[in-house]
């Protein structure tokens, strides 16, 4: 075997390896041409067709010139020397200096018989040679701009069309395969270089030419080049992957404010040609097997991408540089439209880029969803109580990831729900990509959840059930804990400003000390951080209060609320066919296993723009939240946690806070003149009312009082629609226990609040006149007893006024009641303890003890004093006509006497806060009562001494309808026990569980003591000389 036939051997085993050895085109209908001499070629005949224009005559025509023939092979070797800038014609550098005499290959080409012309068989050999012919000049440049200068002729030949580039044109084929060799060899310059081992130039860097904004640059590589490129196969990966994740190396470096925008264009080129979109998630930087959760930024490919945003400490402090010194600590408009229409941008270009490769391939979705649910489920900790940021990820990534699932599930988000039976319910009964094992069901305990996901479901999960999925853990896992952390930002700032106020009240008295310099040192550091942490709340602001990002959460969110009804409705109709209450007792298994966080989510979204912006919320479709809300809140069995129903009724009190243009608030017109709402509010609320009693937590005690605050104001909120009072009307008449304990737990709370409050101003009057009585010197540093009194002032205030604001509201609500279904609060059950209440307050607003209630600036706690009297009075007058309200308000020994109600009156009369006809109407009650006491005490000393067996053993009165508890065998009254029940549901001597129900009545019992009335009876009016009543 010849030298000469081993070299072609090499060369083609290099060709090879760019994607096989080059096509023969075929050669023009000629003979082939001989060694020496070479045959005549054939000539071709160009004829140019040109329109007729009429001119006007000229008086000589001239002669036309001949036609201008060229052979196939002269017209090959022309067109491959301009292309290729070389010659193997050494006269021909003399006419043209910028073409390369290739001396070497015209030397190979006679020793090998061969004619020493350019033609389509020897362009590889040309572009091997080329390079030792020039060290100086990059490979890649060379076949870059060589391929340019091809391209510009395919674009100006009129042989070159769609049809001709594939056919049999041997012009147009000798093109193409010359653009496929320079594309070819251009890969081998990048990723094999050392086959130009001559070439002294410095590598060729594609990333670097990719980042060259000006497409018209001689250094920027055309599309259609990256194209060509990507449509080879081989060594596409050798080719593609470094620039792929040499892009992400410099990102990872990078943030929103330094020039990251290039990069992410040429990655958005890379995406666009299918082939490289294909091949990213094949790279072994993909999604590694070494990634946490606060690496998946930088060492994944997508990290770099998505890590990008302006919530970090120094970024924000770079848009937003001075305006933690203005006077109103304001974040600029433009400064957070900056920053929003930065964020958008990137969000749009980081769902292009992922779209992109979604679309590539089945695979490469795989791939795609696989990332999305690592990223989740390395970051459950981001829901942690006490988690370290460093081993999560950011903020920023989250909410970048939560941005480009809400733009996959825009097509499934419509109004009319048309896609809503793809959402599959045995998602998470496959295979899911999410794990959920660990997290808190609805209604499901550990081992309900294990069993019920154990039962595999078959069949293969879509697309839109994925992205659906991924999009609920991500609003979870990253909005969500993004919009916690924005609240404890605000709540953080506040707390050191107010820190930062004292300290600079009390800075004066360190003055002249040795402390001063450390005392003016630590302000200035709070100082400082107050300012930095503005400035992230402003880049907090800028995200999270933006209409268009929000605006997708929330048409997202209303996707998951209707989901979660319609697969609680019995019928799996809703949203078609309304969704009718009460639901069956029990809930569906896929609904009870369903993580927790799929009703968190919608339930925290909603009360933060309902908080922030609930513009947006009056903007968009809100039907689907109200329905959604009232439904879990008055089923009570199908969520188990209160705290998440707590959320869903604060929903509903920030929907009807009034805003400027919004009277009734974002939801208030939704709760007045929706159907559903109109008939199913008012019992949801009053059903969570009664439940808040016991959440279970440590705090229970005063978070029902927060849920109860919330729950009074939707009331006040609806008060003034009359189907709303009718439709408690009608509770009352159809469920009266339920709403006999409703009442009672409402009497509870005022009572306690009422005491508390006026207690804590009690305590607040003692320290203040404490503190008013000793003799300070202002200069002087405060004592440890005057510290230690200022301290308890504080927290005395701070009680104060959470106590009497909601005490203010619980008397409101009882007005509003008592003056729609006053029967309610007149049973025997709550009448007496509600009268007493009543009577004990108005003692202390007017009676002796009123003097310990004078503070100083009294609305810093909320408290108008006469305004409470006036409320007060105001459920006396709804009661006026009611003799068991009248009765048990004269047996209370404790607290009522009549000249309290006069000096009630004379105060609402000297301060105008009643009507003439109100004060003489309190007077005429007052009357009744007195009438009501003498009445009551005649018949007491008509009973004489009570024996023992008789008496209540709790209210020691005499028993009415005596009982016996079936398990203490105590023997009490009826109307005791149904009190007692109200508040404790055991028996109260011996703890045991107790119903009403199951009291047995005292029959016997209940005979002697009818007799023995009967019989006192008889006794005083035979002794009154008054013949008695025998009829009965």
């Amino acid at each position: 075997m010849s030298a000469m036939s081993d070299a072609e051997k090499i060369r083609a085993k290099r060709l090879a390896k760019l994607g096989g050895t080059p096509s023969q085109s075929p050669q023009p209908s000629t003979a082939p041409a001989e060694s020496v001499p070479a045959p005549k070629p054939k000539t071709i005949t160009v004829q140019r067709t040109t329109t007729p224009v009429k001119e006007a005559p000229k008086p000589a025509p001239a002669e036309p010139k001949p036609v201008v023939q060229q052979s196939y092979e002269d017209w090959a070797e022309a067109t491959l020397s301009s292309i290729l800038k070389v010659t193997l014609n050494p006269d021909a550098v003399q006419k043209d200096s910028t073409l390369t005499y290739l001396s070497g290959l015209r030397q190979e080409l006679e020793e090998e018989g061969a004619v020493p012309r350019l033609d389509v068989n020897c362009i590889d050999r040309v572009l091997y040679a080329y390079p030792s012919q020039n060290p100086t000049v990059s490979p890649f440049t060379y076949f870059l701009s060589s391929w340019r200068r091809a391209q510009t002729i395919v674009r100006t030949s009129r042989f070159m069309s769609a049809a001709t580039q594939t056919g049999g044109e041997p012009k147009a084929q000798l093109l193409v395969e010359t653009k496929r060799l320079l594309v070819s060899f251009a890969g081998f310059a990048l990723y094999m270089p050392d086959m130009f081992e001559s070439s002294s130039a410095p590598p060729a860097s594609l990333l670097d030419r990719l980042l060259i904004s000006d497409p018209s640059s001689d250094n920027a590589v055309p599309y259609e080049f990256l194209t060509e490129m990507a449509a080879n196969p081989d060594g596409l990966e050798d080719v593609m992957g470094p620039v792929v994740e040499g892009i992400c190396g410099r990102l990872s470096g990078m943030t929103i404010a330094d020039g990251y925008q290039p990069y992410l264009n040429a990655f958005t080129t890379l995406v666009s040609l299918k082939p490289v979109a294909a091949l990213i998630p094949t790279l072994p930087t993909w999604n590694p097997e070494n990634l946490t959760a606060a690496n998946i930024e930088s060492l994944s490919i997508f990290g770099p991408l998505f890590r990008l945003s302006p919530l970090h400490l120094k970024i924000a402090a770079s848009y937003f540089p001075n305006v933690p010194q203005n006077k109103y600590n304001m974040a600029p408009d433009n400064m957070m439209s900056v920053v929003r229409m930065t964020s958008n941008t990137l969000q749009t270009q980081l769902f292009n880029i992922t779209n992109a490769v979604v679309r590539a391939s089945p695979t490469a979705r795989e791939a795609v969803l696989n990332w999305f649910a690592r990223v989740i489920n390395l970051n459950h900790k981001r829901r942690a109580m006490q988690v370290d940021p460093a081993t999560i990820a950011t903020d920023g990534f989250m909410l970048n990831v939560t941005a480009v699932l809400n733009k996959f599930c825009e097509p499934f988000m419509d109004l009319t729900h048309s896609k809503i039976d793809k959402i599959d319910v045995a998602y998470f009964r496959r295979e899911p990509r999410l794990q959920i094992a660990e997290e808190t069901k609805l209604s499901a305990d550990e081992k309900e959840a294990a069993t019920f996901y154990g039962n595999k479901a078959d069949g293969a999960t879509n697309f839109i059930s994925e992205v659906f999925f991924l999009n609920v853990a991500a609003h979870h896992y990253g909005l969500g804990l993004a919009l916690q952390e924005h609240e404890s930002l605000i709540k953080e700032i506040e707390d050191w400003k107010k820190k930062l106020e004292r300290g600079r009240m009390e800075e004066p008295r360190f003055a002249n000390t040795p402390q001063a310099p450390l005392y003016r040192a630590t302000l200035d550091k709070l100082a400082k951080r107050i300012d930095e942490s503005l400035c992230l709340k402003y880049a907090y602001d800028s995200l999270l209060l933006e209409k268009v990002s929000m605006t997708q959460s929330l048409l997202f969110m209303n996707v998951v609320a209707t989901w979660l009804l319609r697969l609680v409705d019995p019928k799996g109709q809703h949203p078609q066919q309304p969704l009718r209450l009460p639901l069956p007792p029990s809930a569906p298994d896929a609904f009870r296993n369903l993580p927790q966080y799929t009703v968190e989510d919608v339930a925290e979204f909603f009360l933060h723009l309902s908080r922030n912006d609930p513009r947006i919320i009056a903007s968009n479709p809100s039907a689907e939240i109200v329905i959604f809300a009232i439904t879990f809140v008055r089923t009570s069995a199908y969520i188990q946690n209160p705290h998440l129903k707590a959320k869903l009724i604060e929903i509903l009190y920030f929907g009807t806070y009034k805003q400027p243009g919004m009277p009734n608030g974002c939801l208030g017109d939704m709760l007045n003149g929706d159907p559903f709402a109109l008939e199913h509010l008012l019992p949801a609320m009053m059903t969570f009312y009664i439940e808040c009693e016991q959440t279970g937590a440590s705090s229970q005690f005063y978070d029902k009082f927060n849920i109860r605050y919330h729950i009074s104001q939707v009331f006040k909120a609806v008060w003034e629609n009359p189907a709303y009072r009718d439709r408690l009307s009608r509770e009352r008449t159809n469920n009266l226990d339920f709403f006999i304990r409703f009442v009672a737990l409402l009497i509870n709370d005022a009572t306690y609040l009422l005491d508390e409050g006026l207690s804590k101003l009690t305590e607040i009057n003692k320290l203040q006149n404490e503190l008013d009585a000793e003799q300070v010197d202002p200069a002087a540093p405060p004592t440890r007893e005057r510290q230690e009194l200022e301290g308890n002032l504080r927290s005395a205030e701070r009680s104060a006024g959470s106590y009497v604001s909601l005490a203010n509201e619980t008397v409101a609500m009882l007005r509003l009641f008592t003056g729609t279904i006053p029967d309610a609060f007149c049973t025997n059950e709550i009448v007496d303890r509600f009268a007493a209440m009543l009577d004990y307050n108005v003692d202390a607003l007017v009676g002796p003890r009123c003097t310990t209630l004078k503070v100083k600036e009294p609305q810093k706690y909320r408290f108008t004093p006469r305004d409470l009297l006036s409320a007060i009075i105001d459920i006396y007058l709804n009661l006026q006509d009611k003799s068991e309200f009248i009765l048990a308000v004269a047996r209370d020994g404790r607290s009522y006497k009549k000249e309290l109600f006069e000096r009630a009156a004379s105060i609402l009369t000297k301060y105008t806060m009643k009507s003439p006809k109100d004060i003489e109407a309190l007077m005429k009650l007052v009357e009744r009562i007195e009438k009501a006491k003498l009445e009551d005490l005649a018949e007491e000393e008509e009973l004489g001494e009570i024996p023992d067996e008789f008496l209540d053993p709790l209210t020691y009165e005499l028993m009415e309808d005596p009982v016996i508890l079936p398990v203490s065998q105590a023997t009490i009254d009826r109307s005791s026990i149904k009190a007692h029940l109200l508040n404790d549901p055991k028996d109260p001597f011996n703890r045991s569980p107790l119903k009403i129900e199951d009291v047995i009545p005292a029959t016997e019992l209940k005979a002697k003591i009818q007799a023995f009335k009967a019989e006192r009876r008889a006794a005083r009016l035979a002794g009154a000389g008054e013949p008695m009543d025998t009829s009965a």
